[in-house]
């Protein structure tokens, strides 16, 4: 955990219970959604420029999905490899008496490999990421709220490519060098994010 997410659960942690402490340890690394950029579709088609989709972005060197993030550049492999779709779990921690809300976001999928004989499933790959309800865009939430948006991992070097490629003014969906893990079907895992940005906006009322 960065020193960033890490002053965060610190101050989470103050005034609230010890037990608290013991369900925040589940939660295993910071992460963020790059929400400026485009997840799918095509930049230059008006139609599929706004095709929903979140992109979650983890480190660079997270031990689960970044040697995926590495195989996905030899479409072959990958293909082989990674199995579509995955299952996403989200709980969240509000505050008791603070403006504050952590969420947890755990993203599940399995890989497997192509034997003569038929398929052998390998071991899940499983990963949980904390995320600070105070930094959630409320278009992010807006757009997991979507049926059939595409939830997809990326890392922090694929996002800042392709933030360098905008700014020179060309824009690539993030589907082609990123994790496809599942298509929301329904508004229910956005409730959870969309009850953290409430708790926020009450209690910085309150106070």
């Amino acid at each position: 955990m960065n020193d960033r997410m890490q002053r965060v659960r610190d101050s989470f942690l103050d005034g609230m219970l010890a037990d608290a402490a013991v369900e925040l340890d589940l939660f295993t690394e910071g992460a963020e959604f790059a929400s400026d950029l485009i997840v799918s579709g095509d930049p230059d088609d008006p139609d599929m420029s706004e095709a929903p989709g979140v992109a979650l972005v983890i480190p660079d060197d997270d031990p689960a999905f970044g040697p995926m993030l590495e195989l996905r550049a030899d479409e072959d492999a990958f293909a082989t490899t990674w199995m579509y779709p995955g299952d996403l779990l989200c709980v969240s921690m509000l505050h008791p008496s603070r403006p504050l809300a952590l969420l947890r976001v755990t993203v599940v999928t399995r890989t497997f490999e192509r034997w003569p004989d038929g398929i052998v499933m390998l071991e899940p790959l499983a990963r949980s990421y904390l995320l600070e309800g105070s930094r959630l865009d409320p278009r992010t939430v807006d757009m997991l709220s979507r049926p059939g948006c595409d939830f997809i991992v990326t890392s922090e070097r694929i996002v800042r490519r392709h933030r360098a490629l905008r700014e020179m003014g060309v824009e690539y969906p993030l589907w082609p060098a990123s994790l496809p893990i599942t298509e929301l079907g329904s508004d229910s895992f956005a409730t959870v994010f969309v009850t953290a940005l409430d708790h926020i906006k009450h209690d910085r009322r309150a106070a």
